[in-house]
């Protein structure tokens, strides 16, 4: 199959079909599926025309030949020539930032996919997720737990949660502030309930506190019997103006 389809690609050149957008991208396929990437390159250097999908293509084809340096240059040319990412160009650069373990890199892809509207996309959150969660910088990881929490996106969020080797108290409050901001009670006492049993108290670190908040801690101090806990709970939501007629144990 190959040489046959070198002698497309003979033919393609032959009647002038290269400048043609979607035949060159299909030629690059074909190179990149035999993993001839110097061949690719060289194709993808005399189309006249080429888009995101063809700039994807050649990505892949240094990704999957383990050429990580190349794809990240690509990334920066495709910015330079103002060529828009789509998902799968953003799931290659995020996975090859993963691979490289580069921090800074990390963040400025995050800020483009976020600043793209790209972040719910189901490859590019499943790499955001890789990414962030297997990584050790704990200001990383938890910079995506609060970014996905503040997007609405909580099972994303639980997941780098669940993949961080570290958590510290910035962890626990982007996770229960975001079910709380979510309006996820029942999910907000089992993060409470998980933070207790880790040995951790942190609900006085919260930075916004509303009525599903208080409910959540109040619920789960009530279901481990912490009868003083809740009378406390109430006395300062008395002290920070909150109605109590709008906390209920759940």
């Amino acid at each position: 199959m190959f040489s046959e389809g070198i002698q497309v690609h003979g033919f393609v050149v032959k009647v002038g079909l290269l400048c043609d957008v979607f035949v060159g991208t299909c030629l690059l396929h074909f190179y990149g599926a035999y993993k001839r990437v110097f061949d690719e390159k060289r194709l993808f250097e005399e189309m006249p025309e080429r888009n995101v999908v063809s700039w994807t293509s050649l990505m892949f084809g240094y990704l999957d030949n383990g050429d990580l340096e190349n794809v990240i240059y690509l990334y920066w040319e495709m910015r330079k020539e103002d060529i828009s990412c789509k998902e799968n160009s953003f799931a290659i650069v995020i996975t090859v930032c993963s691979l490289l373990e580069d921090e800074l890199l990390g963040l400025k892809v995050l800020g483009h996919v976020v600043k793209s509207g790209f972040e719910n996309k189901v490859s590019v959150s499943n790499s955001l997720v890789s990414m962030f969660g297997m990584h050790e910088n704990l200001v990383i990881g938890n910079a995506s737990v609060t970014m996905y929490a503040k997007s609405g996106m909580m099972v994303e969020a639980k997941k780098v949660f669940q993949m961080m080797s570290k958590r510290n108290e910035v962890t626990w409050n982007a996770l229960i502030g975001g079910h709380a901001e979510n309006e996820e009670p029942d999910d907000a006492v089992k993060a409470f309930e998980l933070m207790r049993e880790e040995g951790n108290y942190i609900f006085d670190g919260l930075p916004h506190k509303n009525s599903v908040s208080w409910n959540a801690i109040i619920a789960a101090n009530a279901h481990h019997g912490l009868e003083e806990e809740v009378l406390k709970l109430i006395v300062k939501m008395r002290n920070a103006s909150i109605d109590l007629r709008s906390v209920q144990l759940l």
